[in-house]
């Protein structure tokens, strides 16, 4: 129990650990209640604001995106943060594939907000996947798809990998 505000809940895909948002300490940092522990994350800036945070199958390892349009990959069980070098540093709307082999984001980097997508485990270039425009996005269960929204364009859309054709859904 905590007289603090605490906000953000994000539940861990074993759902065994929860990260959340608590200025327990006084500061607005990320905590992390693993049933065993309940801690906050050293490794990330207090004065960096957390537009959200995501799990990686792991359940060890989180994609955090910050205030100033970066994003990080933290180790929770070490408290390690390294930022993630995306295609021009800026990066919004991250989410991952099913598998946590890809990361997704959204970049300004050719004028207008795409969609591209890196390698999390290791150093990739970062590949367009929306041309035509994308700016928040997830994989389809499947990992056949891209659903996603535009910045310039109304509706739901969604992008064959395979054959990269792109269709509004509503």
């Amino acid at each position: 129990n905590s007289s603090s505000i605490d906000e953000k809940p994000v539940i861990s895909n074993n759902s065994e650990s929860i990260a959340f948002l608590s200025n327990r300490q006084g500061e607005l940092a990320l905590w992390i209640d693993n049933g065993d522990r309940l801690f906050p994350l050293k490794s990330i800036e207090s004065s960096k604001r957390l537009d959200s945070y995501l799990w990686l199958a792991d359940n060890k390892r989180m994609i955090i995106e910050t205030g100033d349009n970066k994003l990080l990959l933290v180790d929770t069980e070490d408290d390690e943060a390294s930022p993630i070098k995306t295609v021009n540093d800026v990066a919004v709307h991250p989410s991952i594939s099913n598998d946590s082999r890809w990361l997704y984001y959204s970049s300004d980097k050719n004028g207008d907000w795409q969609i591209w997508r890196q390698l999390i485990a290791k150093k990739s270039i970062p590949e367009l996947i929306t041309p035509k425009g994308g700016y928040s996005g997830k994989e389809s269960y499947d990992g056949k798809e891209l659903i996603f929204t535009k910045y310039q364009e109304l509706g739901l859309w969604k992008m064959n990998f395979k054959t990269k054709q792109e269709s509004l859904i509503i």
